[in-house]
């Protein structure tokens, strides 16, 4: 949190001035996968479009779903749950999104069993710094509906970047 003066600063230091806390707040997407919520960055995702089946694409990384074809352009698809290394999602069929993450050049999209939406959260309130020490999960926020994980989407990229340097 930072502090603002209500009123402007005056050369008498006999004047007392009564600071107003300002507190610091972020958007973030959440979203539901394999049981447990999630969230990014609101400026970190590009849409969110119903789901559709992947083509698979041969040789790529394990992480790799495949691609779809979504309004002119091929995205990538990846499979968010092995890479965060959770148990297969089991969300309804329905409910599924496409969630697609503006990452540079090269957009890609992961499939959420659900989105919950964009919430305003207040930055003091995010347990776990988001001290860059190269970790996808940059902090957690509790919720009266649970905890959400904050994802950090640059490493989550960097991540899956790393992932296709060892593939055939």
């Amino acid at each position: 949190m930072s502090l603002v003066a209500d009123e402007p600063v005056t050369l008498d230091p006999d004047l007392a001035r009564t600071p107003t806390l300002v507190a610091a707040l972020t958007d973030l997407f959440v979203f539901r996968l394999a049981g447990r919520s999630y969230a990014l960055p609101a400026t970190s995702v590009e849409l969110v479009a119903t789901a559709q089946a992947a083509t698979p694409v041969p040789t790529v990384p394990s992480h790799v779903r495949g691609v779809v074809h979504l309004r002119g352009r091929i995205l990538t698809v990846i499979d968010l749950a092995a890479v965060l290394e959770l148990d297969a999602s089991a969300g309804d069929e329905r409910e599924r999104r496409l969630v697609v993450i503006a990452s540079g050049e090269h957009p890609y999209g992961f499939l959420a069993d659900s989105t919950d939406g964009i919430r305003c959260i207040d930055v003091a309130t995010i347990a776990g710094d988001g001290a860059d020490d190269g970790a996808i999960v940059r902090g957690l926020v509790e919720e009266e509906r649970g905890v959400v994980s904050i994802l950090d989407p640059v490493a989550l990229t960097r991540r899956l970047l790393s992932a296709g340097e060892g593939a055939p």
